[in-house]
């Protein structure tokens, strides 16, 4: 399934992947059922940044995963307008290859809610995101 035909609602990051992947229990198994069926969608740098940290965990996660974002000059071009207002740079940490401010470019774009870890729920607020970590997320379900 393309970005462009996605019936999803809601974009993930490393750290919300990350969140999933330890899930335990039925919350696990919803979780990989939301993301196999479309409603999660997965950008393509978030995923490549998982597997260069967790690779387990991003191998796990893949046969799970139906619908992927990949990296346009619009999510570029939009990313560059978060990090210039925000005159934040780019780098957030040790592991970020721009995840967070380019997962923010198409949440924006395409209004969707982005799944996170609960650290980087305030850095998606700051950005005027909408985000939630999984727990929140899939309680709202």
């Amino acid at each position: 399934m393309s970005d462009d035909d996605s019936p999803c609602s809601c974009i993930i990051d490393t750290g919300g992947l990350h969140d999933i992947a330890n899930a335990t229990g039925n919350m696990k198994v919803a979780a990989l059922q939301k993301l196999k069926s479309g409603l999660i969608i997965v950008p393509s740098w978030a995923f490549q940044e998982l597997a260069e940290a967790y690779p387990e965990e991003a191998e796990e996660l893949a046969v799970h995963i139906d619908t992927k974002v990949i990296m346009k000059k619009a999510i570029s071009v939009s990313a560059a307008r978060i990090a210039e207002r925000l005159n934040s740079g780019f780098s957030k940490g040790p592991h970020d290859n721009l995840t967070v401010i380019h997962t923010a470019a198409v949440a924006m774009m395409k209004g969707y809610r982005v799944i996170t870890a609960q650290s980087d729920v305030v850095a998606y607020d700051n950005i005027g995101c909408d985000a939630c970590d999984l727990d929140t997320w899939m309680g709202d379900q």
